[in-house]
């Protein structure tokens, strides 16, 4: 669902009702988000699930670094505070600039650089 961009859709909701109904019913009390693509839809299984613990692998990893980050003063002073953002995508452009925009809620400008 992700994949194909239909995030925000009725179908999407279903799909995720039906595979956490049946976690209440087994006592789930904890989700780990083991999917890159699960973050997305986090909102939604707080919505379905607001009594379940969420594990964010990925979240957690951040914080980690920004920990790490904070005792290592001469790293931080390495990096950079002004950048750019660039996407590279092995698959169709146009679908990626559609839906990487949807994840991202941003407006994504398509280019092509083709390298051999």
């Amino acid at each position: 669902q992700i994949e194909n961009g239909e995030i925000h859709t009725p179908k999407t909701l279903k799909m995720l009702e039906n595979w956490l109904s049946p976690m209440r019913e087994a006592h789930v009390d904890t989700i780990v988000l083991g999917c890159t693509h699960y973050p997305i839809i986090r909102n939604y299984i707080t919505q379905i699930r607001p009594d379940v613990a969420i594990i964010d692998p990925g979240y957690e990893s951040a914080l980690k670094f920004e920990k790490y980050l904070e005792k290592h003063l001469d790293i931080e002073k390495k990096l950079s505070r002004w950048g750019e953002l660039r996407f590279f995508t092995s698959g169709n452009l146009s679908e990626f600039v559609k839906i990487g925009g949807d994840i991202l809620e941003m407006d994504i400008a398509p280019t092509t650089t083709v390298r051999s």
